[in-house]
Order: C-alpha cells, then sequence, then structure tokens
C-alpha cells in the first residue's frame, strides 16, 4: 500500500539576519549583509500510511512547526523530497486564512475554499459545521468578538466537516475547552478509523498518548526516535533530564508526576505506602 505522506532525506535551512542595509543609501553603497545559517531540519525521513495518526513531538525549536509548514507547501524544503498523496487540510494558525471583520460562517466558506473546497460543497457542510462549532448566535458574528477557543471551534469544525485524506494539525489542538477537545478526538479517530491519516504536533503528552498510533522524536531538526507513543515519550523525558535536569519532576505509572512534599526534622521518614485488598 502506497503511504498517504512519504518524506526523504528533507532538510530546511534558514538565514537569520544579524545586520543588513535599512536606507537606500545602504544599498546604493553595497553594504556588507551578516547572517547566520540555521538548518530547521536535517536528512528528516518518514512514511505515513492511511488511516494513521502520528505524533511528533519535540522541545521548541526542533523542527515541528517547520515540518507541517513544508508537508502543506508553506515552505520550499532546501533539498531532500516528500509527496503527500491526497486532498489535505491543515490547521496550523489560528489567524491563517480568516478576516477578523468577516463572520463565523463568512469565514467558514474563506477557509474552506483556501483548503481547496468548492462553494457547492462548503454550501453542503456547512450546516455540519455550524453544527459541529456549537457557536450558536456567533456563527453569525464578526470574528473579532471571537476568543481564540471560538475561533479554534470554527476553524477545525471546518477542516473536519470537509474530510481531507490527511490533516496536518499544529499544536492549537489544545486550544479548545476540554468538552470540545473530546468531541474533536473522538471524530479524529472515526475519521482515521474510516481511513483519514492525521499527522500531530503537540507539547501534550496526554493528548500524544490518547490519539497517536506512532509518534516521531524530533531534536535538532533530526528524527532522534520513532516507535510506539509511550516509548518514545520515555526516551523524549530521559532526553529533557539530561539537557535541564532540574526541570522535571520524577514520574510514576503513566508519566504523572510525583510530588515529594517534606515536613518536620526529617528523624522519620515514610519510605512506601502500600493499598492492599482484603486478599493482600
Amino acid at each position: 500500500m502506497k503511504a498517504v505522506v512519504q518524506v526523504e532525506n528533507l532538510s530546511k535551512k534558514f538565514r537569520i539576519y544579524t545586520e543588513k542595509p535599512v536606507s537606500l543609501q545602504e544599498r546604493m553603497l553595497g553594504k556588507r549583509v551578516k547572517y547566520e545559517e540555521i538548518w530547521a531540519l536535517q536528512d528528516v525521513s518518514f512514511a505515513v500510511e492511511k488511516g494513521e495518526i502520528v505524533g511528533i513531538i519535540g522541545p521548541n525549536g526542533s523542527g515541528k512547526s517547520t515540518l507541517l509548514k513544508i508537508l502543506s507547501r508553506i515552505y520550499v524544503p532546501t533539498s531532500g523530497s516528500f509527496e503527500v498523496n491526497g486532498k489535505t487540510a491543515s490547521v496550523i494558525e489560528l489567524g491563517a486564512g480568516i478576516h477578523p471583520d468577516l463572520t463565523g460562517r463568512e469565514n467558514a466558506f474563506l477557509y474552506g475554499s483556501i483548503l481547496g473546497a468548492s462553494r457547492r460543497m462548503l454550501q453542503q457542510v456547512l450546516p455540519q459545521i455550524e453544527e459541529f462549532s456549537e457557536l450558536g448566535s456567533f456563527f453569525d458574528a464578526p470574528l473579532r468578538t471571537y476568543s481564540l477557543g471560538m475561533i479554534f471551534r470554527l476553524l477545525v469544525s471546518t477542516a473536519l466537516m470537509l474530510r481531507p485524506d490527511i490533516f496536518f494539525f499544529d499544536e492549537i489542538v489544545g486550544v479548545g475547552d476540554i468538552a470540545f477537545q473530546a468531541k474533536t478526538f473522538a471524530h479524529l479517530q472515526k475519521l482515521s478509523r474510516e481511513g483519514v491519516a492525521v499527522l500531530l504536533v503537540s507539547h501534550n503528552m496526554s493528548i500524544i498518548r490518547y490519539l497517536c498510533h506512532r509518534v516521531l522524536f524530533l531534536g535538532d531538526g533530526q528524527v532522534l526516535a520513532e516507535g510506539k507513543p509511550e516509548e518514545v515519550i520515555q526516551y523524549y523525558t530521559r532526553y529533557l533530564q539530561k539537557k535541564h535536569p532540574l526541570t522535571l519532576k520524577p514520574t510514576g505509572p503513566g508519566g504523572i508526576p510525583i510530588e515529594r512534599k517534606k515536613w518536620g526534622s526529617g528523624r522519620m521518614q515514610i519510605e512506601e505506602i502500600v493499598l492492599l485488598n482484603s486478599e493482600g
């Protein structure tokens, strides 16, 4: 079976300018431009199969968002290649593809058209978008009256109801309230069972554990680990503990932080507490 997303040795380089001409005179005199080259991605390779939900984790600056923007054709890679086989929908930045003076209804048309949907198709799914977003009377109010969570509801509802072959989500999955998040996750799982692929960037390990079939860990622009969610998350946690040993609390089963509280002189210490049933 052909992968819906195929990435081969993908690399992306950015120039960070430290000094450049700021006036016409400096430009005419040929003032020297000074910059530093930064590799956001280096030789990244992976594939996503039909119906797979793949999570991408890693610290800030590791190249996660850059990768999604390349796959969404916002950035052009410096080297390497990628192939996306199917209709895509990207929810990457809350302000992209919408206008604050238009209503939610009008923005659904605008955002949907950017995602490649025809006006006829958008007219067909508009009632579903309105129902799923649960925006009520705000659906016909200007977007500038919306909170971030409400914008998230509108964008996600529009993307979900258009039912593409591949979804790209960047972190903002965590913006909505808990009830809408749960509703979104349930719908993504339903679409996954129907063959829709999802590529999800998040710092929320609970979401990654709950949703993803497989996880990629990016560090310094490279794939440092790939595999089952729990295994890759543990690898990522050890990586962070080595780089920032004082910032992470010890964790118990499921990655739940262990709170270590101390009182008194320390002459007596409770080392362990065990709860047993009637059978011991």
